[in-house]
């Protein structure tokens, strides 16, 4: 099966698996908790959904795993060898290689070119969001999808973001947002990833995710 309808069908779990996702795993309660948004909480059971419409309607063409330690992978050093012979981002290689455990990656195992999709969560805690976190997200996002020295690229990169009470609650605000630190971080040549990454806006309980415009 091509990779694009491979890509086609893990977009049809998605846009299952979101609306599904219930209200106590978009926030966390706990007693004296000072922020109530959790990513794993989110990640975990948008994981366990993607899974269950997975086998229900037999999309076995791919595997999905979370949190994979991909630091520990040919992929990965075939970038970090990639970024070594590119001068001028020389000076991220060392932030990059620490800790790259995308949220989820959809593949085929054992294949370096069969890679369908990236996915990277985060709650949109408005104002006063993490920069450098997301930062980070799009960085491993950009360079996944550029792949390595000899191996193809994550046909899609996706940013998901999920609604909070602190958020932005507003598409054309996220948009705005957002868009500037995404184009920031993938620099210059961001537009050659405007068809490359997705960003998705999970808004609201029940509801498919919206996707904005970023470029």
């Amino acid at each position: 099966m091509r990779i694009d309808q491979q890509f086609t069908k893990f977009n049809d779990l998605l846009f299952k698996a979101i609306p599904a996702i219930k209200g106590k795993y978009m926030t966390f309660e706990s007693v004296g908790l000072m922020d109530g948004f959790m990513e794993r909480t989110y990640a975990y059971e948008f994981y366990h959904q993607l899974r269950k419409f997975q086998d229900e309607l037999n999309y076995n063409d791919f595997t999905i795993h979370a949190e994979p330690q991909k630091a520990r992978t040919k992929f990965l050093h075939r970038i970090l060898e990639r970024l070594e012979e590119e001068r001028l981002e020389n000076e991220h290689i060392d932030d990059f290689q620490k800790r790259v455990m995308p949220d989820l990656l959809v593949h085929v195992p054992d294949n370096l070119n069969e890679n369908v999709a990236i996915v990277e969560i985060k709650p949109d805690k408005g104002l006063s969001w993490d920069r450098k976190g997301i930062k980070k997200d799009i960085r491993v996002l950009k360079e996944f999808v550029s792949g390595g020295n000899d191996d193809d690229g994550y046909y899609k990169g996706i940013l998901l973001l999920y609604s909070t009470s602190n958020g932005f609650n507003d598409a054309e605000i996220i948009k705005k947002n957002y868009s500037e630190i995404i184009k920031d971080t993938l620099g210059n040549n961001w537009y050659d990833y405007s068809q490359k990454i997705d960003l998705l806006w999970h808004h609201k309980v029940g509801t498919q995710p919206k996707n904005i415009t970023w470029e």
